[in-house]
């Protein structure tokens, strides 16, 4: 009898959790964003939380909580959905990498939902430099082993990686100038300070434009269409010199699979509608869902390549 009744209960218990799943949302959802109010990934996170909103039938809400303490803050709230986080490729890959004592562990904390946007990685040089192609850049570089610096967001961003990358591939010596956040390494850049970085492309755009910046050439496997003109790194005698920044949605782990594919889904469905990707466009940013699986298997996929590049030329934040 009592067997009996522990299963009734049981039974009762699933049925309970998958109504309540199902009914999903039942009040406001949050979306963390881990960057300041105004920048490309917190307008285009707005764009789409809005849609969201109309289509669950209840407020979206994006809060601003810039930095590790956002992504505490978004690990340590109730596994329920109601609480989801944009986080992005250098949060949940290479920061853990470069720093094994971050207060937040991404394998642990949380569950991929699926990938927002992408932008595409540009290498740019101060017009003084005088170099207009990968070929003279890197020629110049050789000449002067250790002379040409670039500046990056911080140790172990992607703009910092993908420079280290760069010398790898091109057997080339430059000085890393850190800095604290993606503007001022662009401001230092455009100043002389420094003479070279990469960057993504919305951040960068209006200051190629106006000839602040000369790009020497994109790091995607295509030219991206905001710089038409510009070859890829491969057409220019790099190969592999690729990488996509990206910005994806994440929930706390443990938060039921069930919530996880609906929300998946209907980021999808948003990300489709021309509306949408018309005013992603405009704010610089490429729209690209994608299953909850296809997301986890994109970042171990990172994870693997960087680990890599920062084993071989042992990096670390202390360095």
């Amino acid at each position: 009898m009592k067997r009996q009744s522990s299963r009734l209960l049981a039974l009762a218990l699933g049925f309970l959790a998958f109504a309540a799943q199902a009914a999903w949302p039942e009040r406001p959802v949050r979306f963390v964003v881990p960057f300041p109010a105004g920048g490309p990934a917190d307008n285009t996170m707005r764009t789409v939380a809005q849609r969201l909103g109309e289509i669950w039938r209840q407020p979206t809400i994006v809060e601003n909580r810039p930095g590790a303490p956002g992504m505490v803050f978004a690990a340590n709230t109730a596994p329920d959905g109601y609480t989801l986080l944009l986080g992005a490729g250098s949060h949940i890959v290479t920061a853990p990498l470069m720093n094994p004592k971050l207060a937040y562990n991404p394998q642990r904390d949380f569950a991929p939902v699926s990938l927002l946007l992408t932008n595409t990685p540009v290498l740019t040089v101060h017009p003084s430099l005088k170099v207009r192609t990968l070929k003279e850049l890197i020629a110049l570089a050789k000449s002067k082993p250790g002379a040409l610096a670039y500046s990056s967001a911080g140790k172990g961003s992607p703009s910092h990686l993908m420079m280290e990358m760069f010398t790898d591939l091109t057997g080339t010596d430059m000085t890393h100038v850190p800095f604290k956040g993606g503007a001022p390494a662009v401001q230092d850049l455009m100043g002389g300070h420094v003479q070279l970085g990469v960057n993504a492309t919305p951040t960068v755009l209006q200051y190629i434009n106006t000839g602040k910046l000369t790009a020497i050439v994109v790091a995607s496997a295509k030219r991206d269409p905001a710089l038409p003109n510009v070859p890829t790194a491969t057409e220019s005698g790099v190969p592999n010199f690729e990488y996509l920044i990206w910005y994806g949605i994440f929930a706390p782990a443990k938060t039921p699979a069930a919530i996880v594919e609906k929300v998946s889904t209907d980021i999808q469905k948003v990300l489709a509608e021309p509306s949408t990707v018309q005013q992603m466009r405009i704010q610089g940013a490429d729209p690209a869902g994608s299953s909850p699986k296809a997301f986890a298997k994109m970042i171990q996929d990172d994870i693997n390549a960087w680990s890599k590049l920062i084993k071989e030329k042992k990096l670390s934040i202390d360095e």
